[in-house]
């Protein structure tokens, strides 16, 4: 099992007590994002193509908790998304 971390900084110190980092897994690979509940999932995705060389196009992220797709436009918040949550990678 490979594990993968990708930080962003923030300058701002108003994101400090929101930061959080999800699960994202595909197959035998587990990527930990940090990243701030307003972001968005388009925005994640471009986290993900930066480590996986994958468009963003072609990548699908499911909740698996609900087995719900993550709209692009929404943010984690909008999906309820919370600290250390497993989210799966699909690409098509």
């Amino acid at each position: 099992m490979h594990f993968f971390f990708f930080h962003v900084q923030r300058t701002c110190a108003c994101f400090l007590f929101q930061a959080m980092f999800i699960r994202v897994k595909r197959k035998k690979t587990t990527f930990f994002l940090h990243c701030e509940p307003s972001e968005t999932i388009l925005e994640i995705k471009s986290k993900l193509q930066i480590l996986t060389d994958h468009d963003v196009d072609i990548q699908r992220l499911i909740l698996l908790s609900r087995l719900q797709p993550l709209e692009d436009a929404k943010t984690l918040a909008d999906h309820q998304v919370r600290i250390l949550i497993v989210v799966h990678f699909l690409v098509f």
